[in-house]
């Protein structure tokens, strides 16, 4: 990754010097295992070993540091956990991992995998804070745009404060990320933008850019007109979002 953490070299210094020895050698400080943050996509870096059993780029690179983690450690002179604490790998690699290091005992860091790669992991919802049937032709919000004919104008929790209408660099990895982003970008541009809430299937426009804590929203005509109070369904990036209330951890 390149971001934190240390590199071979300082590993290897950090380790050998005299006042992190004399720390764990009084047990103010305990090692608690080797902890790899690795990328989602295969290490690049990594090269195949001749000889070697074929496994992925991110398994060799976690073989690796662990082999330099026991050389390393086993020159303290005090007993030092051999865990690994390990993320991203598919269970095809924590498999082969746990196969060839039977004794190590492995933790995997699933996070990702549970809350964020999940999406059904969590449900969003913003509440009606209010509903205005509108006359063709009404100007609203702070840009005194129209909306649709026969349309519905609705006020429903969530803003800017909340990550609404927020959004991080797509890594644009597909021809349909690639697509996407231009269409959105095209749609931007023209002053139309679609919001992350979702009213009988469809995600909504946004009658104009989301405010601090709220956003308004257009519903066509023919549309079921919710109530105030009711909860509608949003699509939003966990990872920029900030919410109200949480609720379910605690059943």
């Amino acid at each position: 990754m390149h971001r934190f953490g240390f590199s071979e070299a300082e590993l290897i210094r950090v380790l050998a010097d005299p006042v992190t020895r004399a720390a764990l050698e009084s047990t103010r400080v305990q090692l608690c295992g080797l902890s790899l943050h690795l990328p989602l996509e295969q290490s690049a870096n990594e090269e195949p070993v001749p000889g070697e059993a074929a496994v992925t780029a991110r398994v060799r690179e976690v073989q690796r540091w662990h082999g330099l983690w026991q050389t390393e450690s086993a020159k303290l002179g005090i007993e030092v956990d051999q865990a690994l604490w390990l993320s991203h790998l598919n269970d095809t690699e924590y498999a082969q991992l746990q196969g060839s290091n039977r004794r190590v005992q492995i933790k995997a860091r699933i996070g990702t995998r549970l809350w964020l790669g999940e999406r059904s992991a969590l449900t969003v919802h913003g509440t009606a804070l209010a509903v205005h049937p509108l006359p063709d032709g009404t100007h609203v919000g702070y840009r005194q745009r129209t909306g649709p004919a026969g349309g519905t104008l609705v006020v429903v929790s969530g803003g800017t404060s909340h990550g609404i209408g927020l959004s991080a660099p797509t890594p644009a990895a597909s021809l349909r990320q690639r697509i996407v982003t231009a269409g959105t970008g095209a749609l931007d541009a023209a002053g139309r933008a679609l919001s992350p809430f979702i009213w009988e299937g469809k995600q909504r426009w946004f009658a104009e850019t989301p405010h601090q804590h709220h956003s308004m929203v257009w519903l066509p005509r023919g549309c079921v007109v919710p109530q105030v109070g009711d909860q509608l369904r949003a699509e939003v990036r966990f990872t920029t979002s900030r919410f109200d209330v949480v609720r379910g951890l605690d059943s």
